[in-house]
């Protein structure tokens, strides 16, 4: 059982009044932090885009399937080398992973939105979905210096 973070509720009633395009939030809140949960997943409904990046990393991808409506499920945790798929090119581009492919250690997802594949497991370090003008996304990379820009 996972202990409740301390969250600075003033700050967060102050950031409920922002108008947003995007949050960005590591996965801790959504094991730790309810209050916080409930701020992302509301700017979400409000049509706001939430990515996710791994910081503790998830085994039960159910809080993120929950709050956000996605097919997402972890496949493995592990070191793989990993490239952009055709939806990967078409929205993370060639410029913002230049490389034709990386060995990576990395949360890996199994679910609609992958946008890499790897050479020995189903699955992908990024997952997204985009719904309209919002969209979700996962960023299961672990380590900075094998992946800078994910």
């Amino acid at each position: 059982n996972q202990q409740t973070m301390e969250v600075d509720m003033v700050r967060l009633r102050e950031l409920e009044k922002g108008d947003y395009q995007a949050i960005i939030v590591d996965d801790t809140c959504f094991m730790r932090e309810p209050d916080i949960t409930r701020f992302v997943s509301g700017q979400y409904q409000k049509g706001v885009s939430v990515v996710i990046v791994a910081i503790e990393g998830f085994y039960d991808l159910s809080p993120l399937r929950n709050c956000f409506d996605v097919d997402w499920n972890l496949s493995a945790y592990e070191r793989n080398t990993v490239r952009l798929n055709k939806l990967g090119k078409k929205i993370i581009g060639r410029e913002a992973f230049p490389e034709a492919s990386v060995y990576t250690k990395s949360h890996f997802v199994v679910g609609e939105g992958e946008l890499f594949h790897t050479n020995h497991r189903k699955g992908s370090p990024v997952v997204t979905v985009v719904r309209g003008s919002k969209s979700v996304s996962y960023f299961g990379f672990v380590n900075w210096r094998d992946v800078a820009y994910g």
